[in-house]
């Protein structure tokens, strides 16, 4: 038997759900709970008095307040949902209440769905809507014009011209698949549509390979989780959430620079931004000159990989012999300036620890090629796989936790590098304590 005043408390809460793009969760819910009650009986509901009444039993209950609110504010003076409803249809009721009142009515609205039949869900208006005001005749004047009026005068003669296409301005009626259906017509509920299941979570993800994460991995080795890290627009973006966390600010294109700057102003701590090489050539270069000449304690990280890898390869300005980047920023009035190979462990560490140091502004530059480019260019060295020795893994998922990489997988606990992915940059290597991530043997590559 239902329950009147718990249905008419949900059916309000799922109402004010359905108003919140955010409730997703909380939706389902409310909308679960309610075909549960209608499982084994319908109800009615309408308003009365400046009541809800269910089933002819009215109710006090201040949760419902809000549903009579969106029954009165959509012109309802019954609802009637049958047993065991359609899901599809009772949704489209809920969806409808907490929706502004539209063009078409909830009752247009239902019939739309398939709803509206002996079976189905049915609603009554309050009192018939009005009818419609006839259009005032539009002035054709100057004054008519000004104050913005259409010149729906413009129509075909009553007499039909030869030659002369007939002109209207009323609404074409919908093709016969589109009508809703009559009031009369019984029609019958649609089938249940099943609940999809959820889709796992990705996070973003680099390139295997990819020299961006090394230099952020690098770098956050040597400033540490307390710094502020400014991100911007390009492949490196990725590098926002678990594992590399090197974006603690991102807004648009080439804003990294000036954020690092008014953060480091403010809090006068060290801040570090990121910035691509064809992003810092596209808007970098006056956020880099102010900063400079506010004399700003930042350090600015470019990521050099000689191409727009992002938005398809697109040339950079690096990928000529000019202009070089170091060229550039010494010319914008920068005096501290290190330009090393992320790859280059040893170098980098030197450089980052010797910019964390200095007051003032100062530039790393990290320059190795996008893997992907040289891969479908054909050009560069190729280096071996590399692949995890099971009987040294500890299974401690160091290089998982802290490195992100797509290559390295695991299965039933067992860690694994696919060696199509891996292009053998050996920063997991370098990372495992176990030494248990070495290079392919050569009789194993597949060629």
């Amino acid at each position: 038997m239902l329950d009147q005043e718990t249905f008419a408390a949900y059916l309000a809460r799922a109402v004010d759900l359905f108003r919140d793009p955010g409730a997703k969760e909380d939706q389902k819910q409310a909308f679960r709970a309610i075909i549960g009650m209608l499982y084994d009986a319908g109800a009615t509901i309408k308003v009365d008095g400046g009541r809800i009444v269910v089933d002819g039993t009215p109710l006090e209950s201040a949760a419902v307040t809000s549903l009579i609110q969106r029954l009165e504010l959509h012109g309802l003076g019954e609802i009637t949902i049958p047993q065991d409803p359609s899901p599809s249809h009772l949704f489209e009721l809920i969806k409808a209440l907490a929706e502004p009142p539209g063009a078409e009515d909830i009752a247009a609205r239902l019939r739309a769905a398939g709803a509206g039949g002996i079976d189905g869900i049915r609603v009554s208006l309050t009192a018939p809507p009005p009818p419609a005001a006839e259009p005032a005749a539009p002035d054709l004047g100057t004054g008519g014009i000004l104050r913005g009026l259409a010149m729906e005068d413009v129509a075909s003669p009553a007499t039909p011209v030869a030659g002369v296409p007939a002109v209207s301005h009323e609404t074409p009626p919908p093709p016969p698949a589109m009508a809703p259906p009559a009031a009369s017509e019984a029609v019958a509920p649609r089938a249940s549509v099943p609940e999809l299941p959820q889709l796992p979570s990705r996070a973003p993800v680099l390139c295997a390979g990819c020299p961006h994460r090394t230099s952020f991995y690098v770098t956050r080795k040597v400033f540490g989780k307390k710094t502020v890290y400014c991100n911007d627009i390009g492949c490196y973006t990725l590098g926002y959430g678990e594992p590399l966390d090197s974006a603690d600010v991102l807004l648009c294109m080439g804003s990294s620079i000036s954020q690092a700057s008014g953060i480091a102003r403010t809090t006068g701590s060290r801040t570090v931004a990121y910035i691509g090489d064809s992003t810092f050539f596209h808007s970098g270069l006056p956020a880099l000159f102010n900063a400079v000449q506010a004399g700003d304690p930042i350090t600015v990280v470019i990521l050099n990989n000689y191409v727009t890898a992002m938005t398809g390869f697109q040339p950079s300005p690096t990928g000529t012999k000019r202009p070089l980047i170091e060229d550039t920023v010494r010319g914008l009035g920068v005096q501290e300036i290190y330009s090393v190979d992320p790859f280059d462990e040893e170098a980098s560490l030197d450089a980052l620890r010797k910019a964390r140091a200095s007051d003032g502004i100062n530039v790393v530059v990290f320059n190795s090629p996008c893997v992907v480019n040289e891969a479908r260019l054909g050009i560069g060295a190729a280096r071996a796989p590399y692949v995890i020795d099971e009987a040294l893994c500890n299974a401690c998922s160091l290089c998982v936790r802290k490195l992100g990489c797509p290559a390295i997988f695991v299965e039933d606990g067992r860690y694994f590098i696919d060696p199509d992915l891996c292009d053998g940059c050996d920063l997991c290597a370098r990372l495992c304590s176990q030494d248990a991530i070495r290079p392919m043997p050569e009789h194993e590559r597949r060629t």
